[in-house]
């Protein structure tokens, strides 16, 4: 048993051993009595449960409790003035979803939902007496006092909740915006895009907060421009619908439903600022800036990311993305990944210094319904301003059909720095086929961003299904995380400097990537028969190391062999850049269940069997491979490939 953050519980099994993986005391409970009602046979002592039996049950558990006071908030109960009897409702609801706390009825332990003392538009939560109070002048107002305290005290609490006695929480609801001020702007059609649009431009207008009303419900068709984001959002438990099931490929299906805006547009410098070159390991930036800021360097006269096989294209022209200061220096967690001898342009993305907040909202795509073509759906949340965290926001897929287009991610985070992701669910999307290949959508998709991190995210379908194409796509990227999730995949298609996976459990379409740096795998479970594909499409090429720590393959079928490393490069195509092998591969505690034979590569050139084979383009083999605390059951068989000639001048250590 072991907590490595899901939302819920999950349980498998690999081989003879059962994992069942949890986030806190409740869930693990919650694992442990649905294992036992399922699985045990008492009377015969057997566990019941197939081989490649797979189960995650999001429960929305985060919380074993909240105490108030150094109490359980089961021991108090609840009163309200006459009128407030909804308020307290949504409370005593918030409550049960939260941790399943049932409130005392009677209990001289109280919450009071009172108008008494309430001064005005601001609405107040504090402790007097022993009592948790809550005021607000009137029944409409109580209802927006409830949501204001719990989502900016407790809702996202994911470790504990102790409200102490120095709470003193207020809020001025006449510089807060909820829907409900907008209700008026209801569209006669039914469609709530103008409230939505209605209450954003004045809360950006005002630089106000804006709430989504307890147990709201939304439905959004087709519209002509996306509504901006550039203040603090909090859905809650709100409902919004997205119905694209009536959106042709000719109509307005390229346009987001919410833009998260910086308060700065990107520009490019002038002809005169750009520097005369950039290389790889420059620490400082020669250009003028006036605000921390995102830079892109281009340079269109050269092509990288030619990609190989059945989606051939011709690549993009070469860019690079950096962090810059004031004085020049450069973000060296993030640093310059290639030479530049000819800059032909470089795009400025100013950084935000306050962190912006999205949360909550339970979101339900109604699928499209167009031909299998690749004609992008862009109908969801996207993200380009720096310094932004997406918490708590879970996306549903309902409605797909025999045929539908791909689309560009629910979530989509591009040209910023800073971003985090957390305690969100996405939604694998169903496979369809074009005419010459399987054609899949993404509901996380990220490019030409800097330090972007996924935290305690999950998916509501399955993650070894194999009939749902893969969570997540990206391009572009630096340092970018998975940390505590439980997702299907993770993918690096036009590359990625520095990446890691930590705490977390993948499914059947694995790790994929090429890039630069350190790629770090800890901790982390896989639910397969190899733990990372470096992209055949795009040369295989990892230019720097991959380190391996407490990790498990758990293939969801016995097999006798595993692979840790696919890829594959014949030497005979140019993508743009020379091609790496990993320099150095570090394996330092590593379980592959049953399997009797471990290969750290695949057989990556089946043609690159003796010194006749040169290549046009050589891809660069690994200088070094270091394994230790590899757990094989004293019976396993270590090789570096099935093609151990490709490796003939790699060092192989293993430690008993």
């Amino acid at each position: 048993l072991s907590r490595i953050g899901v939302d819920g519980f999950l349980i498998t099994r690999y081989g003879k051993k059962i994992l069942i993986v949890a986030n806190n005391d409740t869930a693990l409970v919650d694992a442990a009595e649905f294992f036992v009602e399922n699985f045990l046979d008492f009377d015969g002592g057997n566990i019941s449960m197939p081989s490649d039996y797979f189960y995650i049950k999001s429960s929305g558990l985060l919380l074993n409790d909240i105490s108030l006071l150094g109490t359980s908030i089961s021991e108090f109960s609840i009163v309200a003035d006459a009128g407030m009897e909804k308020a307290a409702e949504y409370l005593e609801e918030m409550i049960y979803a939260k941790c399943r706390g049932v409130l005392a009825e009677g209990s001289q332990k109280r919450i009071v939902l009172t108008a008494q003392g309430a001064e005005g538009s601001v609405v107040s939560t504090g402790f007097e007496n022993g009592d948790l109070v809550i005021r607000a002048k009137d029944a409409k107002d109580m209802k927006k006092a409830v949501v204001c305290f719990w989502y900016e005290n407790v809702a996202y609490a994911t470790a504990k909740c102790e409200l102490s006695a120095d709470l003193e929480y207020s809020r001025d609801l006449a510089t807060t915006v909820f829907y409900s001020d907008f209700a008026s702007a209801k569209s006669v059609s039914g469609d709530d895009i103008d409230i939505l649009y209605a209450a954003h431009s004045y809360a950006n207008e005002n630089g106000y907060k804006v709430f989504a009303d307890y147990g709201a419900e939304f439905t959004i068709g087709s519209i002509d421009t996306a509504v901006v984001i550039k203040t603090d959002v909090e859905w809650g438990n709100a409902k919004i619908n997205i119905d694209d099931s009536n959106i042709a490929p000719e109509g307005k299906r390229g346009v987001w439903i919410f833009s998260v805006e910086p308060s700065r547009s990107v520009y490019d410098l002038a002809r005169e600022d750009l520097p005369t070159t950039i290389s790889r390991g420059d620490t400082k930036l020669d250009i003028p800036l006036d605000q921390k800021s995102m830079v892109r360097i281009f340079d269109s006269t050269k092509k990288q990311y030619i990609r190989k096989g059945g989606n051939a294209d011709n690549g993009t022209q070469k860019q690079d993305m950096i962090v810059v200061d004031t004085d020049g220096s450069i973000d060296m967690d993030a640093p310059i990944m290639w030479d530049f001898d000819n800059i032909t342009a470089i795009a400025v993305t100013p950084i935000d210094e306050q962190t912006l907040y999205v949360r909550g909202g339970v979101f339900t795509t109604y699928a499209n319904r167009a031909p299998s073509e690749y004609t992008y759906y862009s109908r969801g949340i996207y993200v380009s301003r720096s310094n932004t965290v997406i918490d708590g926001v879970v996306h549903y897929i309902k409605n797909e059909g025999l045929t539908g287009a791909p689309y560009s991610g629910f979530i989509n985070i591009s040209t910023c720095a800073y971003v985090t992701v957390q305690n969100c669910v996405f939604s694998g999307h169903k496979t369809y086929m074009s005419p010459t290949t399987a054609m899949g959508s993404y509901d996380i998709g990220m490019s030409a961003s800097v330090s972007v991190t996924f935290l305690n995210c999950t998916q509501a379908t399955d993650i070894n299904d194999g009939s749902i194409w893969g969570v997540a796509g990206t391009n572009y990227c630096k340092n970018f995380v998975y940390d505590s999730c439980v997702l299907s995949r993770f993918d690096a298609h036009c590359g990625v400097t520095n990446a890691a996976i930590k705490n977390s459990v993948i499914g059947c379409w694995g790790a994929n990537i090429i890039g630069y740096g350190t790629f770090l795998v800890e901790n982390s479970t896989f639910f397969n028969s190899w733990m990372l594909n470096m992209r055949e499409d795009y040369g295989s090429t990892w230019e720097g190391d991959i380190i391996i720590r407490n990790c498990t393959l758990a293939p969801l079928h016995s097999v006798s062999e595993v692979t840790l490393i696919h890829g594959y490069n014949t030497g005979d195509h140019y993508f743009g850049y020379t091609c790496y092998m990993p320099k150095n591969v570090i394996i330092d505690g590593l379980d592959v269940g049953d399997a009797s034979v471990l290969n750290i590569f695949a057989d990556l050139n089946s043609n690159y069997n003796s010194d006749d084979f040169v290549a046009e383009y050589p891809h660069i083999p690994t200088e070094k491979i270091s394994v230790s605390n590899l757990d094989m059951k004293d019976r396993g068989i270590v090789k570096i490939s099935p093609n151990e000639y490709i490796f003939k001048n790699t060092e192989l250590v293993v430690e008993k």
